[in-house]
């Protein structure tokens, strides 16, 4: 059905217990349907498959997406799934356009020789998250998980108790104070 790439098969879906699995389960059966869906819809519309798309209960493959009309609603909608869309440009300006075209902003990856060019154009993409030369990130507690414009307003994990919390500082003497005035 579609081409693999060296060293794909290193990325198994399964049991997240399992060390061999690098990509757990999606959430429930309703996660992998969209999932699914939002791959054919592509697949429709003339975008390819280069690499996996395939799913056995609700562990799904790694997959690599080409030729995505920007029509396409996983071009544009978030999937949460194990899909890349790989699409050239000519200009880092016109990478950052792409980027910040959606109405999502949760999380972004910027692949780049140039580490320093990566961490200024990081700044420019409009996104809760942004990795240098990684996967976008993940859900761990140490980082202030969330995104921007229709991903969320808010930061998760310790930051959230700043969000969702009032500070109320309450005070009690025992003995009536007396001033010296």
């Amino acid at each position: 059905m579609h081409a693999s790439w060296p060293g794909q098969k290193n990325i198994r879906a399964g049991d997240p217990s399992n060390p061999q699995n690098k990509i757990g389960p999606l959430i429930n059966d309703a996660a992998v349907a969209k999932f699914k869906l939002a791959i054919e819809q592509a697949v429709a519309k003339g975008a390819r498959v280069l690499a996996g798309g395939e799913a056995v209960g609700r562990c799904v493959e790694p997959t690599v997406l080409v030729d995505v009309p920007a029509d396409a609603p996983i071009y544009c909608e978030e999937v949460f799934g194990p899909v890349v869309i790989v699409e050239p440009f000519d200009t880092e300006q016109e990478a950052i356009d792409k980027a910040n075209g959606s109405d999502f902003g949760l999380s972004a990856s910027i692949m780049t020789a140039d580490v320093w060019k990566g961490i200024t154009l990081g700044g420019q993409v409009q996104a809760g998250m942004v990795n240098i030369n990684g996967p976008t990130m993940g859900g761990e507690p140490q980082i202030p998980f969330g995104g921007v414009k229709d991903s969320g307003w808010a930061r998760f994990g310790k930051w959230a108790i700043d969000m969702f919390t009032d500070l109320n500082l309450v005070t009690v003497s025992q003995e009536k104070r007396k001033y010296p005035l």
